[in-house]
């Protein structure tokens, strides 16, 4: 069987930002010019934690404390370096991940002239939507407390920001780099839970750890512990459908079924 904790990388990943710093007269409906702004958003820091194991890791402007006191707002070491952890992953995983994490970091890099890459997704924010409907929403928090997951996650205050892109502070840093590994652990325990209930948009682990299409397997974690549960017609195939005995998710085998296996009253 496929332990996929251990047999896949699987990569939990949440970054924080500093905000635009600019000059403007207004406070609602504002449209700033380009020539107002003195900064453009920028990466604090990036923690990442691989699939069951324990440590979180992070990727911070502090760690780089000349260029960190000259400008916080140079993202450019924490690019360079989570690039090289990315490329070991078979999958990357984060909490709105497409719309914020991923293009922000794809747009640094780019402005950094750093090298191309092309990682496979998953969103936790679409797998919780089409698992149903949760009835606190879908933010990572409220989606904790749904799940019932015993998982810690503080707040935050404005003052960080402040404090990190206006006097460099290694103190608000710090507390910015908690609040991100806290926020790794939740999404890693959410993505557990959402895990065997997804039926779409999930990497088939059978075939990414270079299993046979020829084999009946759980797509969801490869394990080929099951049993079966009903038939589904799909376009105009059957299909037999089975239930995993190790993660709980149900899939369709391989192949679409003969006449015969069809009315086999299995």
């Amino acid at each position: 069987m496929t332990d996929f904790k251990r047999d896949v990388n699987i990569l939990f990943w949440d970054i924080e930002t500093l905000p635009y710093k600019g000059y403007f007269w207004g406070i609602w409906e504002q449209n700033i010019p380009h020539a107002f702004i003195q900064k453009d958003k920028s990466i604090i820091c990036i923690s990442y934690k691989w699939f069951g194991e324990e440590l979180v890791h992070t990727i911070n402007i502090g760690q780089d404390p000349e260029r960190f006191e000259r400008d916080p707002y140079d993202d450019s070491y924490v690019i360079a370096e989570f690039l090289k952890v990315l490329n070991e992953a078979d999958f990357v995983v984060a909490h709105n991940g497409d719309k914020f994490d991923y293009p922000i970091l794809k747009a640094r890099s780019i402005i950094h002239d750093l090298p191309a890459f092309q990682v496979r997704k998953v969103d936790t924010l679409k797998m919780a939507k089409g698992c149903g409907q949760m009835p606190r929403g879908n933010s990572l928090k409220q989606l904790a407390l749904t799940l019932g997951l015993d998982v810690q996650k503080g707040g935050t205050s404005i003052q960080w920001w402040i404090d990190i892109a206006e006097k460099s502070s290694p103190e608000a840093l710090d507390k910015m780099l908690h609040y991100c590994d806290d926020d790794v652990r939740v999404l890693e325990a959410v993505f557990e839970k959402l895990w065997p209930h997804c039926e779409r948009i999930l990497p088939n682990i059978h075939r990414l750890v270079g299993g046979s299409r020829d084999v009946t397997a759980c797509s969801r974690c490869g394990s080929v512990n099951y049993r079966k549960h009903n038939k589904y017609i799909k376009n105009v195939q059957v299909f037999q459908r089975y239930i995993c005995k190790d993660c709980g998710a149900t899939f369709l085998g391989a192949k679409a079924l003969t006449p015969e296996e069809i009315n086999d009253g299995q």
